[in-house]
């Protein structure tokens, strides 16, 4: 009895350790695929923060691709309205100094007018005191031979 106790305790040891051993083998195995769990989950992580990160960039770049086109669009209304005022303007400029040219023009063609003329007057004032002198003259001459 005390042998068969004793066999039966050796039977169990030797249970025990193989089945210790297939604990350590199944361990290993499931272990292994929950390490192989972890570092998928710690991949995908990383993979979320990155994927994260590049929408954020994305989402900046499309932000800033709006503002730039909405800057676009206004500075190219400004840029036809500064130059069609500046259009109006130098048709603005040219048409004064046409008139200030004409102006010019007026003004010498009346100096001239101005000037011709005083040499006209003056030209028949001289003609005319001649001719008074001419008849002053034949007056005197009538007189004498009177």
């Amino acid at each position: 009895m005390v042998k068969d106790k004793d066999s039966e305790l050796k039977l169990l040891d030797k249970e025990m350790r193989r089945a210790q051993g297939e604990e350590k083998v199944v361990s290993r195995d499931f272990g292994s695929g929950n390490m192989e769990f972890e570092v998928a989950e710690v991949k995908l992580s990383s993979y979320n923060e990155a994927h994260d990160f590049q929408r954020m960039n994305t989402r900046t770049y499309r932000y800033m691709l709006d503002r730039m086109s909405k800057d676009l669009i206004a500075l190219t209304l400004e840029i036809n309205d500064l130059t069609e005022s500046l259009r109006s303007k130098k048709q603005i400029m040219e048409d004064e100094a046409n008139k200030k040219i004409l102006a010019r023009e007026n003004k010498l063609q009346s100096n001239y007018r101005y000037q011709k003329l005083m040499k006209n007057i003056s030209h028949e004032m001289v003609k005319n005191k001649e001719r008074i002198h001419s008849l002053n003259v034949s007056i005197e001459n009538k007189d004498q031979t009177l």
